[in-house]
């Protein structure tokens, strides 16, 4: 197999663990910091990756981390020591050169296996002090393991072939020597791999204090440490009083702060700046028929820190009547939206007519409405709703309330871009806990106040699955001639899910305010 020079490859082996990025693709990792406030040169940075292992170490007076399409590439640090490079340019075409760091005279051996420990080359050499230069030429393309031992040292690196364009066979090449006296080399980073989405921690050191910071690096950043100033302690609410529009918030002194921020989200840096006071006032509309969120996030901070957030949790209940159906039902507005907080539970449409129930037929080409309790029990009515088809969803006399309808794909997405993207709105609109879904429940808070409960679902022939596991709401938009979006939530991930599910299964509706 040829690997293409723009593939992503991610290589898991025995002796460590190798990530190739995009080939053009790269991170650079700033780090600067303070002591006592005022700027300060760093002793060192140590990072680590929570994700995947592995660690790599930055010493003065370097200051950025290069993340590229080989792992790491730092620069050269005044530290010595024994090494490998990484050969340049991984992936490489027919041949490719890489160094050896030797920093005692003694005899070496080197040995390039395949993936699957079959040696392809092998030489043995006396190397002085100095850095050597060795030519790897490939006979195949494949991904392969250089390795240098002596009594005292072992290093490895991954190199890749992508293309041979004349196999003349496997073949290690001692090139060239120069000798130094003052060798310089990379931090040992052959145990460091990362991934877009890894979490890094970093830590700092400077004058014997440290400092960390974890973060999921996704481009370029700067990274400001701040050593030698205690961070303040976060703020302790006292009272909360909502008004005709307003919610009033008070909270003590915090020693050593100099000011304090709030926000209604969990973002310190977008939050607003109140200064030295020990309580804030919040307007909100009263004309919106919604269930309101007042949640507010409080901050001290000083001349070089902030606390972690103190969270006000509020909510403002408005429920309407579905005379209907005699159904009340809770809502909540998430952005400039109007969601129900429960699934739907209506047997009628909005002008009376029945929906059709259809407990133990089979829905497959069904070309009438239908809907069932999960299980075809009715202790599932609260809190999981019922489960309809997707004609129901479509019929012009309106499966929601009056006032309401089933939201469109588009009307999904605006959700999902307001509560932060795919990756994280499932989890801020779960119900927490075990109760309901099963475990872990990933990343469940709900903070969205959307209340989601899990309420599995019907295949067309009458299987009911997924209780605990998942819930799946109908939109109203296709996305073929014949499938229809939805979106769904588990209890594996905090993922808001988009797919197209099988047009004769049985799902809940979540309905959404006409504006």
């Amino acid at each position: 197999m040829c690997l293409s020079y723009k593939t992503i490859v991610m290589l898991l082996v025995t002796i460590t663990t190798f990530v190739t990025l995009s080939y053009s693709q790269e991170i650079n990792l700033t780090f600067k910091s303070t002591y006592a406030c005022a700027y300060e040169g760093l002793d060192s940075v140590k990072v680590e990756n929570l994700t995947q292992g592995g660690d790599t170490v930055l010493y003065y007076p370097d200051t950025v981390l290069t993340i590229n399409l080989s792992g790491i590439e730092e620069h050269l640090l005044s530290k010595q020591g024994f090494y490998i490079s990484q050969n340049y340019p991984n992936p490489f075409a027919n041949e490719t050169k890489f160094e050896v760091n030797v920093i005692e005279d003694n005899h070496y051996s080197f040995q390039v296996i395949d993936l699957t420990g079959k040696q392809v080359a092998k030489t043995n050499k006396y190397l002085k002090r100095g850095v050597h230069e060795f030519t790897f030429v490939s006979g195949q393309s494949g991904s392969y393991i250089i390795s240098v031992n002596s009594e005292k040292y072992a290093q490895r690196i991954l190199v890749i072939c992508g293309e041979v364009s004349q196999n003349s066979g496997f073949k290690l090449i001692y090139n060239d020597y120069s000798y130094q006296s003052n060798l310089l080399t990379r931090s040992t980073k052959s145990n460091f791999v990362f991934a877009i989405g890894d979490q890094l921690k970093y830590t700092v050191y400077i004058n014997g204090e440290s400092e960390e910071i974890i973060d999921i690096p996704e481009g370029d950043k700067l990274y400001t440490f701040n050593l030698f100033v205690e961070r303040p302690a976060r703020p302790t609410v006292t009272s909360s009083i909502i008004g005709e529009g307003t919610l009033e918030l008070t909270w003590d002194d915090v020693i050593g702060a100099s000011g304090f921020k709030y926000n209604t989200v969990n973002d310190f840096y977008s939050a607003i700046d109140i200064g030295l006071t020990y309580g804030l006032t919040r307007e909100f509309s009263t004309d919106v028929e919604c269930g309101i969120i007042l949640d507010t996030y409080i901050w001290s901070y000083n001349d070089c820190h902030h606390s972690s957030q103190t969270r006000y949790e509020g909510f403002i209940e408005y429920q309407f009547d579905d005379t209907i159906n005699s159904e009340k039902y809770n809502t909540v507005l998430i952005g400039n939206q109007c969601w129900m907080k429960e699934n739907l539970r209506s047997s009628k449409y909005a002008n009376g007519d029945d929906i059709t129930h259809l407990p133990d037929e089979s829905w497959y080409l069904l070309e009438t409405d239908a809907w069932v309790y999960y299980d075809n029990d009715p202790n599932n009515n609260i809190p999981y709703g019922k489960l309809y088809n997707i004609n129901a969803v479509f019929d012009e006399r309106n499966v929601c309330p009056e006032g309401w309808h089933v939201p469109s794909d588009a009307e999904w997405t605006v959700l999902n871009d307001y509560l932060g993207g795919q990756f994280v709105a499932g989890g801020k609109m779960k119900i927490q806990g075990t109760d309901y879904w099963l475990p872990p429940n990933d990343a469940a808070t709900n903070t969205s106040y959307f209340s989601a409960y899990t309420s599995g679902g019907r295949y067309f022939d009458g299987e009911f699955n997924g209780i605990h596991e998942v819930c799946r709401w109908w939109s109203t938009t296709y996305y073929s001639s014949t499938g229809v979006w939805c979106r769904h939530i588990d209890y594996l991930y905090p993922y808001l899910w988009r797919g197209g599910p099988n047009e004769y299964n049985g799902y809940s509706i979540r309905c959404i305010r006409d504006w």
